[in-house]
């Protein structure tokens, strides 16, 4: 009998256990060398998905909005001396962030009802090119 794969959160916590926190990762982050906060660094967001594991924090829009701010370049695993996963930790963050808290308004609409709709997706496309 196989198992059932392991949840994207995880998934992502065990790159999480990786980290070593020490912010190589940050020195090459073009997300945190345009604005230096720790919640932007590789690092911080890894730290997030801990507390999330943890269940110290509560899965939400704003921090989906955090975990979104990333490139997903794989900068931070390329210098991180642990080798962790950071780019692939957030992207399983973002999923399991996904399925938890739920999209936007505007995301599910477009997702749910214009893009599997061509004939809706044009009409939208053209009121976006009005305003």
């Amino acid at each position: 009998m196989s198992q059932a794969p392991a949840s994207p959160l995880a998934q992502a916590l065990e790159e999480v256990a990786r980290c070593c926190r020490c912010g190589a990762c940050a020195g090459v982050c073009p997300v945190y060398g345009a604005r230096p906060r720790e919640d932007l660094s590789a690092r911080g967001k890894l730290q997030l998905l801990a507390g999330l594991g943890q269940g110290a924090l509560i899965p939400r829009r704003g921090l989906a909005e955090i975990m979104s701010r990333c490139l997903l370049c794989g900068r931070c695993t390329a210098n991180c001396p642990n080798q962790a996963g950071a780019a692939q930790a957030i992207a399983l963050g973002r999923q399991a962030l996904a399925q938890e808290a739920g999209a936007p308004l505007a995301k599910r609409l477009l997702l749910g009802h214009a893009l599997p709709r061509p004939g809706r997706l044009d009409r939208l496309a053209a009121a976006g090119r009005l305003a």
